[in-house]
């Protein structure tokens, strides 16, 4: 999960001259090096999914596939997920692709806080409390395999394991469920980190907070459930 704190918002405008129309004026998003979308202030956000980068040569929803989100608010933010579709269904699959950003990240967590502030720039964009609750499926942890694991901390790697199926079969269960928590940040909380050790990287894969285990997303968030 892409955890966004500080947008870079860039103002510029797309060639329309190919279909017709005046240049419209456009804002781009970015966040840690990745485009969010190419024109927050020209999206349809009442659509579902919303698609989050739109042709730059009409600018008409839907003209070009993919670059879509199912917008979501949980607790203190709005998060940006891969679209609820049939994945199964090649056209619906490819059609309404999730932007690279989320595919690249599974998730785009932003504050609600800054949301907010970015709506108080552009006021076509809706409150954050009109996007529906978030759901376990809007929550895409990233499970990494246990046969590539060299080691854990601070737990070793079958009981790290055993609590990591525990949280992935509680997110798989329930897909649609609604979730009954927040994100926190890391450092506010007093949770263990529990740490698997791969060859080229670390995962920081869930956190102990006395007997229960939740994910952590993104390396900065934990999902503290109610």
């Amino acid at each position: 999960m892409l955890v966004c704190h500080d947008p870079e918002l860039v103002a510029w405008r797309p060639d329309f001259s190919s279909s017709g129309q005046s240049d419209p004026d456009w804002t781009l998003v970015r966040c840690r090096g990745e485009r969010l979308t190419n024109a927050i202030n020209w999206l349809d956000w009442e659509r579902r999914p919303v698609q989050l980068v739109l042709c730059e040569a009409c600018g008409i929803d839907g003209c070009a596939s993919g670059g879509y989100a199912h917008v979501s608010r949980l607790a203190g933010h709005v998060l940006w997920s891969p679209p609820h579709i049939d994945y199964e269904d090649d056209f619906e699959a490819q059609r309404y692709a999730a932007s690279e950003s989320i595919e690249r990240h599974g998730a785009v967590a932003m504050p609600v806080a800054l949301w907010e502030q970015v709506r108080g720039r552009f006021p076509s964009l809706p409150p954050a409390d009109t996007f529906p609750p978030a759901s376990r499926r809007d929550l895409p942890w990233r499970r990494h395999p246990r046969d590539e694991a060299l080691a854990a901390y601070p737990d070793d790697l079958d009981r790290a394991f055993a609590d990591i199926e525990t949280v992935a079969a509680w997110l798989a269960s329930e897909p649609d469920a609604p979730v009954e928590g927040e994100l926190v940040r890391l450092e506010e909380t007093d949770a263990l980190i529990q740490l698997v050790f791969y060859e080229r990287f670390e995962w920081p894969a869930i956190a102990r907070l006395g007997d229960a285990v939740a994910p952590i997303f993104g390396g900065e968030l934990v999902l503290l459930t109610r």
